[in-house]
């Protein structure tokens, strides 16, 4: 995907919001400037502000996950775990779980199985300790992205 500034004068709202995978308008945020926003911009919205959100492509976009969602993510999440207890290839991470994929696109997957080898060594959220990539995550959303 491109990043909204190499996009022509003319690009729109709707235009941003297909490249963004058909993502509501309410969750993205205009602040910064989409295709400017940084990891640091992340961060700093969680740690100041309580609010959760992924970067995709220089855009801040806001982090949603309704009961239905949730629900389905831990059942999966508890049959993940019935086989990790016997077989010791990785853990599970629910929302809270950041994952840097790539260099400017920072995800909080409704689950996600890091396999043992692509975990860091530290314990620490992705905020402070950004994770490899996930081989394995799981979006459960209503919106395309």
């Amino acid at each position: 995907m491109s990043n909204v500034l190499d996009e022509p004068e003319t690009f729109t709202l709707v235009e941003l919001q297909q490249q963004l995978g058909g993502v509501p308008g309410h969750r993205i945020l205009l602040r910064p400037t989409p295709g400017t926003a940084t990891e640091a911009d992340v961060m700093r919205l969680l740690d100041q502000r309580g609010v959760r959100c992924e970067l995709i492509d220089g855009t801040l976009v806001k982090k949603e996950m309704g009961w239905k969602e949730s629900v389905i993510a831990s059942r999966i999440n508890r049959k993940i775990g019935i086989y990790l207890a016997t077989n010791d290839c990785g853990e599970t991470s629910g929302e809270q779980g950041g994952i840097r994929l790539i260099l400017g696109r920072i995800r909080f997957p409704d689950l996600a199985f890091p396999i043992s080898r692509s975990i860091g060594t530290s314990d620490s959220p992705m905020v402070n300790s950004p994770r490899k990539p996930s081989p394995i995550s799981l979006r459960i959303s209503r919106s395309k992205c």
